[in-house]
């Protein structure tokens, strides 16, 4: 008699179905912190891609100079490319001329870990992230 009511006895039964709930919800928020870093670096790069968006339009000229002071010491992130795109005024100088269209593009590499041994490098894929911000030269080059 005994043995059937534990049989049929299901008080313990929440119990595994809160267990399973919490490692769903483990799992879940554990994603999301794995993302994260990614959508920082995304805002960072579309800051920055604006930041020197707007030192282009100011100095009219895309040169490497330029580049280094629009990035500068106190920005939040260094990009590893940074692609202007226009119709060149002087291309060797990369100047741009008065009221010129352009579009600046930062993209940096980053690594994804899919697993973090204690010793040695983190195991991941590398994906490319990108930004673009646009602008229109504010300078007159005369020749």
């Amino acid at each position: 008699m005994k043995r059937r009511t534990f049989i049929r006895d299901r008080t313990g039964e929440g119990y595994v179905d809160v267990a399973i709930s919490m490692i769903i919800i483990f799992v879940i928020v554990a994603g999301i912190f794995s993302l994260f870093p990614i959508y920082t670096t995304y805002q960072s790069l579309n800051a920055a891609a604006r930041q020197v968006a707007h030192v282009v339009e100011v100095c009219g000229q895309a040169d490497a100079a330029t580049l280094a002071l629009a990035i500068g010491q106190d920005s939040l992130i260094s990009p590893d490319d940074i692609v202007v795109e226009t119709d060149w005024h002087n291309a060797s100088a990369k100047k741009i001329q008065l009221k010129t269209p352009f579009t600046v593009t930062v993209s940096k590499q980053m690594l994804i870990p899919i697993l973090r041994p204690v010793s040695g490098a983190p195991i991941g894929f590398q994906i490319r992230i990108s930004a673009s911000a646009s602008g229109i030269s504010e300078v007159y080059w005369k020749e």
